[in-house]
C-alpha cells in the first residue's frame, strides 16, 4: 500500500516553519553529548516546542550523531510533538 499523498508525505509540507538553535545547550554541556540521555532528551524538548510545526534544529551538526542516536531523538520527538 502506498502512503497517502498528504501531510508530511509531500515535499511542500516538510519545509521548516520553526528554527530551534541548540548551540547554547550543547555549549553548556547539558547534558553531555556523549551521555545516553542526550539525544532522547533533545528530541523530547524539540517535539514539545515544535508541536505541529516542522522544526529545523541548528547548532548540533558537529556532534555527528549515530543512527541509533538519531532513532532515539526521533522516537522522543514523536512522543512529545504533534507533527503528522
Amino acid at each position: 500500500a502506498r502512503p497517502p499523498a498528504a501531510g508530511a508525505h509531500l515535499d511542500e509540507h516538510r519545509h521548516a516553519t520553526l528554527v530551534l538553535d541548540a548551540s547554547a545547550l550543547v555549549a553548556a554541556g547539558l547534558p553531555a553529548a556523549s551521555a545516553d540521555a542526550f539525544w532522547p532528551t533533545l528530541g523530547y524538548a524539540c517535539g514539545n516546542l515544535a508541536q505541529t510545526r516542522v522544526p529545523a534544529l541548528t547548532g548540533i551538526a558537529h556532534l555527528r550523531p549515530t543512527r541509533d542516536e538519531l532513532k532515539a531523538f526521533a522516537a522522543a520527538f514523536g512522543t512529545s510533538g504533534a507533527a503528522a
